[in-house]
């Protein structure tokens, strides 16, 4: 498995950070906390799955910022390429897709864990994960401690069980030592002290002969309490059974008589009776309201309404004459005009004429004759205009028309003989601009009066038509003698008309709806009589007169159900043997518990008699045994005899425990030994400058041979050299595997205590390690930035 990518969602440090990884040799260079061992915890908690637990001594590397928990890596197994994808540290989502076809896994964990094959986040750690924190624990082992590691390098997982071996046999020398003579060890001394209660045991019991017989008499006191109390708690429950059915009883008996009283009763109004007699009383009153609603509409529509008879008898009088007022009134408003028009006319003339000229008042003496003689002409020919108006036949209009020819005729006429008479001999003289003021003055002045005179009598006459009006006191009319609003009076009159007229109209089709209400009444009344008999026959069904009887009857009916559902209520609050208890008692519930109380009085007082007698037998008991000497003695050996079984399960258990660990990896690692030895021989070779040329086993013991043939153990090797022996030996292990498991070597900046050569001689050996399986270093020794690409490196 090789992986070629990594996309990082949010981890730690990282937020939406992606890496490619296009060589099988890649370096991961960054200065400290550039987030490289975040990085290979990313790595790992994607093949194997993240944290499930938080606490304070595991990182869960929560992200930093506001992003999703997980990632991707793209990986290549076996020449196919995968995506692999975690969100969420809890609850994880697991996506893997073939990038082949684009096409997700629905069950991805089979095909994840046939990518991993064997490997575990254990074993990986174990196997392919070298750091910088595994090589400082090797440098704090002993010689014998790195020797016995570096023997069982070859079984997986060796380290943690070496300790635990090595912990059991501590443990279980701590216990017991056999040849042990001050007995100063645990077990030794419990042994020895239970030899010595053993005989101060038999000493007692030889003292104490009648110890046994004393023993069987409390024995047997302590079964008669046993057996009273037992029968105490038997008789106490029942007890409290007879105290619940006593609490019962007057409810059972209520509900016996409810039950004897309901089976008397038998419904004689079943379902369909009373649904079908109900819908014919609906039926009925429905009617009832109907017919009673069409009589009054009937007596509604009668005519005779004297009210009514009075308003069309006005409204006949006056709608012949309402032509002619409408006429009056607009002639009323055209003369009011004319009026100011002459009178506007007369002041302009007025002003024209000056404070200085002879005012109409001062005429000269031979006009006044003629002037009162005009006025005379004036004054008949407005009377004869008046006269015109009332006798000439037809419209107003041509009244009107008629009276005003006839007023211009008479006043012409009257001007005319009124004239003075003048001769051939005596010329007229030229009038000036005054005269012809003073004449036109004139003639406005006289059609003033004339117009004058016509407006007050028109206003007399309107002011008697208002009167006619107001006294027919119409509602819909306003009440007015100004008239000017003569023309709204008749405008309220001509509504009025207008609504009279349709509702006459309206009830000319009453009447003829009148006839088919009529005919509808009595098929209603039909109807009304047919349910009625109807509901007679129902009633005669079941033997009841009227519809109070079956009203009755109802009431009775719901009284029993409801006396049903009060009987069904009473039942649920018994249980079936409740029931069947108070069903066969033939004594009331209260002398049976009276009769229970006295047992258990009795009981009691029994047990406190023989309780008394039992103190009374310890007493003597203990004064048998010495004062109690014998049960402490009995006590104490039961107490040794359990301290020592477990004493001695536990060294056992401890001392078979690391024998059998020791065995175990001695024959696991032994199986691969010799294959990691001629590895770890060229790579601890390469990495010493040939220093060292092979790596014996002599005896399960290691020993390390120069070029000049010299041996040297593990105590005479310096801690660099240890740690380069460490190692060789981890990376000899992998390669052995990698015939079976194809797994990238992981490296997170181990080599921090080699020297400089050192150092570049592990960079060229895991180039070569690359050429056949991938390698990722984290580090921050910038000697890589020399020794490997720029390919190769990944700047953090």
């Amino acid at each position: 498995m090789k992986i070629e990518a990594i996309k990082i969602y949010g981890f730690g440090k990282w937020i939406n950070q992606e890496f490619t990884l296009p060589n099988a040799m890649t370096v991961f260079y960054g200065e400290n906390e550039a987030g490289k061992s975040t990085l290979m915890a990313f790595i790992n908690g994607m093949l194997f799955g993240f944290a499930s637990k938080k606490s304070k001594f595991i990182n869960t590397y929560e992200p930093k910022q506001q992003a999703i928990y997980g990632g991707e890596l793209i990986l290549n197994h076996h020449g196919k390429k995968y995506r692999l994808i975690r969100r969420h540290r809890t609850n994880t989502e697991l996506e893997l897709i073939d990038l082949a076809t684009n096409e997700a896994y629905p069950n991805p964990q089979p095909i994840l864990d046939s990518i991993l094959g064997p490997i575990t986040s254990e074993t990986f750690q174990q196997i392919y994960a070298i750091s910088a924190d595994e090589l400082a624990e090797v440098r704090s082992l002993t010689p014998n401690e790195l020797e016995q590691r570096l023997l069982k390098i070859g079984a997986v997982g060796a380290t943690g069980w070496l300790q635990v071996a090595d912990q059991f046999e501590k443990e279980a020398q701590a216990l017991f030592a056999a040849n042990s003579k001050n007995g100063k060890r645990p077990l030794n001394g419990l042994l020895a002290e239970y030899r010595r209660t053993a005989d101060n045991q038999m000493e007692i019991q030889r003292q104490l002969p009648t110890y046994f017989a004393s023993l069987e008499s409390l024995q047997t006191q302590h079964q008669a309490i046993a057996n009273l109390k037992a029968k105490l708690a038997t008789q106490q429950t029942k007890l409290a059974e007879l105290n619940e059915l006593a609490r019962l009883e007057p409810l059972y008996l209520q509900m016996r008589k409810l039950e004897q009283k309901q089976a008397k009763h038998e419904p004689k109004i079943n379902e369909d009776t009373k649904v079908r007699f109900e819908q014919l009383q609906f039926q009925k009153t429905n009617l009832i309201e109907e017919i009673t609603q069409l009589e009054q509409n009937l007596q509604t529509n009668n005519p005779g309404d004297a009210q009514t008879e009075s308003l069309a008898q006005h409204l006949k009088e006056i709608q012949p004459r309402l032509g002619l007022l409408f006429e009056l009134a607009a002639n009323y408003r055209a003369v009011q005009q004319q009026l100011a028009q002459l009178k506007n006319q007369y002041q302009i003339i007025a002003a024209q004429l000056g404070p200085n000229e002879p005012s109409m008042q001062r005429q000269r003496p031979e006009d006044g004759a003629a002037t009162n003689s005009s006025s005379k002409w004036t004054i008949g020919a407005v009377a004869v205009g008046i006269a015109s108006l009332l006798l000439i036949p037809g419209n107003i209009v041509v009244k009107l028309i008629g009276a005003v020819v006839a007023m211009v005729i008479i006043w012409a006429v009257g001007r005319q003989m009124q004239a003075p008479k003048m001769t051939p001999s005596q010329p007229m003289p030229a009038p000036t601009k005054t005269q012809v003021a003073q004449a036109q003055l004139i003639r406005v002045q006289e059609q003033l009066e004339v117009t004058q005179k016509q407006f007050a009598d028109l206003e007399q006459t309107i002011l008697a038509e208002q009167r006619k009006i107001n006294a027919l006191t119409l509602s819909q009319v306003e009440y007015t003698s100004d008239p000017a609003e003569f023309s709204n009076q008749l405008q309220q009159i001509n509504q009025v008309i207008n609504e009279f007229t349709a509702e006459q109209q309206a009830n000319a089709l009453g009447k003829a709806d009148q006839v088919y209400q009529e005919q509808y009444y009595k098929q209603r009344q039909q109807q009304l009589a047919q349910i009625q008999r109807e509901m007679q026959t129902v009633l005669a069904s079941i033997n009841l007169m009227d519809e109070a009887e079956f009203h009755l009857q109802l009431v009775k009916q719901n009284v029993d159900t409801q006396q049903n559902q009060e009987l069904m209520a009473m039942q649920k609050q018994f249980t079936p043997q409740q029931l069947e208890r108070l069903a066969g008692l033939t004594t009331p519930v209260a002398e049976l518990v009276t009769a229970t109380n006295m047992q258990l009085t009795q009981a009691t007082v029994q047990l406190e008699a023989l309780e008394q007698q039992l103190q009374t037998s310890q007493m003597q008991h203990l004064k048998v045994v010495s004062n109690g000497t014998i049960n402490e003695v009995e006590q104490q050996m039961a107490n040794l005899q359990h301290d020592v079984l477990i004493s001695l399960e536990n060294f056992m258990i401890k001392q078979l425990t690391a024998q059998w660990i020791n065995e175990a990896l001695k024959q696991s690692s032994q199986q691969r030994m010799p294959q990691i030895l001629a590895l770890a021989t060229k790579y601890f070779q390469e990495l010493t400058g040939e220093n060292f040329v092979a790596i014996k086993m002599e005896s399960n013991m290691i020993a390390l041979v120069t070029t000049t043939e010299e041996r040297y153990t593990l105590a005479e090797l310096s801690k660099g050299t240890s740690e380069q022996l460490y190692v060789a030996f981890r990376i000899a292990f992998a390669q052995v595997l990698a015939d079976m498991i194809e797994f990238p070597i992981i490296i997170d900046d181990g080599f921090v205590n080699f020297d400089a050569r050192r150092v570049k001689r592990m960079h060229r050996l895991m180039l070569d390690l690359s050429a056949n399986q991938q390698v990722i270093y984290f580090t921050s020794n910038t000697v890589v930035l020399t020794d490997f690409t720029a390919p190769q490196i990944v700047a953090l």
